[in-house]
């Protein structure tokens, strides 16, 4: 059991490490070459870049989870078809996001507070993502499947080579070559491209696209792709409703200064999230294997395994980042106010480091086992619950103080509420006499 887990898991966290500092280094180079104001535009840019990411991720988390579920409950047409109506999805959305995003991302950057000269870095940085959006929607749909279909190395790989790619060329289009916010977006896009190369070449030496998937559409199939894509989506592209919501009110509260402050924090924290989230879905083929079997057992130690990975991670990230909290921002070459900001928001963001573990696991096991409810209601409750405190009377009593606490005590409300529907679950199991499959799980195994 412990061998299965740690095959599947440990690649995964390893991936989405290296996915989360993949994040952070176009704002290193663009840091250190244009300062605050590159960080910042890449900030503001960046929920557009994780729109498109979420749109790849939700699809191909979601054909995974069905085509698991399906195989090892043994219906091989079912598995096929949902191998192949995800594939035709991803196809048409992006097509269909591509063209929408390349003509609305100037609209979208100012709405997400860019402003003057930020403005006008974001705009720069974001259009060459938006014109390849289709690029980066392949590279994180075909991941989740490859990792479903015993390939988790593989894709740890692909994932690491497209970081190995972005870094390199990072390096030689922002700093050598002086691109600045142009480099930085092309080597992102050529990255993703990178990533893509060995998942497809596993797929087709698997003979999986072409003589295993069923293209042909059919609504039952499309329809629970798209109803469970609606959790891993939201996992992926809620945190950047965050930034979204959290870039306005720092406008509010402290100007460009603020947003500064924040660009370096979130690349920190997000770095901490993706290694959550790699516990969660390097997990998910687990659950979802086991869950399609209907070994209850199996799936609850899979789960209480994850918590315990996700919450040891937790609890070496914390002092870590505390530590180097005066460090970090020097690396984004921020200037001695807004790195002296940086090093205090740090100290208050890092406790909600366990909280954040807590989230990602649950919602992981809500999703890989169809409990869809429970996972929208968890994924969706975070920018409510940050968007009411911001509009309570803690920021406007405190001011910018006030602000930033708002992170980690929106993040322990969520730890709260994902403990409470895990034993609302347990509950419902016990009195079925089946202690992990969700109320009807029985029912929906069998029927797919």
């Amino acid at each position: 059991m412990f061998k299965a887990y740690s095959k599947s898991v440990f690649p995964a966290m390893l991936a989405f490490a290296f996915s989360g500092v993949y994040s952070i280094v176009d704002g290193l180079f663009v840091g250190n070459c244009v300062g605050d104001v590159g960080v910042s535009a890449i900030n503001v840019a960046w929920p557009l870049v994780v729109l498109v990411q979420a749109l790849g991720t939700g699809i191909g988390m979601s054909g995974a989870v069905n085509l698991s579920i399906s195989k090892a409950a043994g219906d091989e047409e079912s598995e096929r078809r949902y191998l192949g109506n995800t594939l035709v999805i991803l196809a048409i959305t992006a097509v269909v996001f591509t063209v929408v995003l390349s003509f609305t991302y100037p609209y979208l950057v100012h709405l997400f507070g860019g402003r003057d000269e930020i403005e006008v870095y974001a705009n720069e940085y974001i259009k060459y993502l938006m014109w390849f959006a289709a690029v980066q929607m392949v590279s994180t749909c075909l991941v989740p499947i490859v990792r479903n279909y015993g390939g988790a190395m593989v894709a740890m790989g692909a994932m690491i080579a497209g970081f190995l790619t972005n870094v390199l060329l990072d390096w030689v289009m922002v700093q050598v070559l002086e691109w600045q916010m142009m480099g930085a977006a092309l080597a992102t896009v050529i990255g993703q491209f990178v990533t893509i190369i060995p998942c497809v070449i596993f797929l087709f030496y698997k003979k999986l696209l072409v003589h295993h998937a069923i293209y042909k559409p059919r609504l039952k199939e499309c329809a629970t792709i798209l109803k469970v894509g609606v959790s891993p989506f939201g996992l992926t592209l809620v945190p950047t409703l965050v930034v979204v919501i959290f870039n306005i009110a720092a406008l509010e509260y402290g100007g460009n200064a603020a947003i500064a402050c924040y660009a370096v924090v979130n690349y920190v924290t997000c770095v901490v999230q993706y290694l959550m989230q790699g516990v969660g879905d390097g997990s998910q083929p687990l659950i979802s294997t086991y869950y399609g079997e209907g070994d209850g057992k199996k799936v609850k130690t899979s789960v209480l395994m994850s918590y315990s990975t996700a919450l040891v991670t937790a609890f070496i990230c914390l002092p870590a980042v505390y530590f180097l909290r005066y460090a970090i921002p020097e690396m984004f070459g921020s200037s001695p106010s807004v790195a002296e900001d940086a090093a205090h928001v740090l100290s208050l963001f890092v406790w909600a480091f366990p909280c954040i573990a807590i989230m990602r696991v649950s919602t992981a096991y809500f999703y890989a086992t169809k409990s869809n409810l429970f996972a929208y209601i968890l994924i969706y409750s975070e920018p409510i619950v940050l968007a009411l405190l911001i509009l309570c009377e803690v920021p406007k009593a405190l001011g910018l103080e006030g602000l930033w606490m708002c992170i980690p005590i929106s993040q322990g409300i969520l730890a709260v509420m994902a403990i409470t529907l895990m034993l609302i679950a347990v509950l419902r199991n016990v009195k079925r006499s089946s202690p992990v499959l969700p109320s009807g799980a029985d029912k929906e195994v069998k029927s797919e």
